[in-house]
């Protein structure tokens, strides 16, 4: 009999352990494996003549994160963007009295040719919104007042402290307004991975390059780097930037953190 238990013990174990690492191999395949091809099929994000909002923590997010959005969708839908920090906790802006302005200039010139429906600025501490969180609230309670159906902000686990915080932020205030979707973009590469995204949109490099290059208040900042970031984790010679909405991430989260509760 103890020779049987110790058998059917010893067989469910080994079966756990197939099982998780079969979850675990999934989740690295998935996470670093990307098909360029379902690129090139994503659905679109939107049906003509929608409200939306897009929340850009710093001058320079709207073009790293956005900006093929931005050229596709720009004439379909009613758009509007909300700059919400000053721009004056990068090393060099801390030496130009003026850099807000020179940001917003910068800013208008990086979306020539883009039609934007209308454009808020906010001055709140570059760098320190975890301390303004309820004004930054607040502010986006403010505007959501005008019954967007789509509301676009940095996701959760962005690794910029600044675009946490807004996603957070976001959050506390969409869930008053049910009317409202939330969708996460992608601004810097260090966030959600692009093959979970549910929308994506791809423009040329040298267009977003050129668009980049306008920030020049920020040349001590390799900028360009996102791009290359981007090529490498796409295996794409386009700029490809993807969107995903606050179920979705939501979910892929929680698998996430299953499949590495069952790999240790």
């Amino acid at each position: 009999m103890k020779q049987f238990l110790k058998g059917i013990i010893h067989s469910n174990s080994f079966f756990i352990s197939l099982y998780a690492s079969f979850v675990w191999t999934h989740f690295l395949v998935r996470k670093y494996t990307l098909v360029y091809n379902d690129l090139l099929l994503s659905r679109p994000l939107f049906q003509d003549g929608k409200r939306i909002l897009l929340l850009i923590p710093h001058f320079d997010d709207e073009v790293l994160g956005l900006y093929g959005f931005l050229k596709q969708e720009s004439n379909r839908q009613k758009i509007d963007i909300i700059y919400l920090t000053d721009g004056k906790n990068c090393l060099k802006s801390k030496f130009i009295k003026n850099i807000t302005d020179i940001r917003t200039e910068e800013s208008n010139k990086a979306l020539q040719g883009i039609s934007v429906h209308r454009k808020f600025y906010y001055t709140l501490p570059d760098g320190f919104l975890h301390n303004h969180q309820n004004e930054l609230e607040e502010l986006i309670q403010k505007h959501l007042m005008g019954n967007y159906d789509f509301v676009l902000t940095t996701a959760p686990n962005d690794n910029t402290p600044d675009h946490a915080i807004l996603a957070q932020a976001t959050e506390n205030v969409v869930r008053q307004f049910r009317n409202t979707r939330i969708l996460y973009y992608r601004s810097t590469w260090c966030t959600f991975p692009i093959h979970d995204a549910e929308y994506k949109y791809v423009s040329s490099i040298k267009s977003k390059a050129t668009a980049l290059m306008h920030y020049r208040s920020q040349n001590n900042i390799p900028l360009i780097n996102t791009l290359l970031y981007s090529m490498h984790e796409t295996k794409s010679k386009q700029a490809v930037e993807g969107i995903i909405s606050y179920k979705k991430y939501h979910d892929n989260q929680k698998k996430y953190t299953i499949a590495n509760m069952l790999h240790f």
